[in-house]
């Protein structure tokens, strides 16, 4: 948490070195340190901040840029233009992988909107019978 600019990258750039797997929450999780760190107004960070992290973390290891991009792109969505011009700059060689998150992030963003997760919300209304709640009832 006391880390910024420079400091804050080059412990990203480390983490996602021992921890490639983890490469997306660690990316998020320093974007949400330095949200914190800005206290800024709208909530918003600054692409350069953004773009220093993303290309911090996909410099140290490029072949998960893909995970990097959708995970920035989840928590930062208004910067997407941003975070996908960093990590193509920071890897080029992986610049189709990087689109092909990209299209899967734009595809899963409209998801929530199509799919109703709660059946209460297209099923019939009434009384449900489930095995978890019995009916009660005589």
């Amino acid at each position: 948490m006391r880390l910024n600019g420079q400091n804050l990258a080059a412990c990203v750039a480390t983490a996602v070195k021992v921890r490639p797997d983890l490469a997306g929450k660690l990316v998020v999780c320093a974007l949400n340190i330095a949200r914190i760190k800005t206290q800024s107004v709208t909530g918003r960070l600054s692409l350069d901040t953004i773009n220093q992290i993303i290309k911090s973390a996909i410099a140290a290891a490029p072949w998960v840029a893909s995970a990097i991009v959708t995970a920035a792109i989840e928590s930062e969505p208004y910067a997407r233009e941003s975070i996908v011009a960093a990590a193509i700059s920071a890897a080029p060689d992986q610049e189709s992988e990087i689109r092909v998150a990209l299209a899967s992030s734009s595809s899963m963003s409209i998801l929530p909107r199509l799919v109703a997760f709660n059946p209460s919300e297209t099923g019939p209304s009434g009384s449900v019978n489930s095995p978890e709640q019995p009916p009660s009832g005589p």
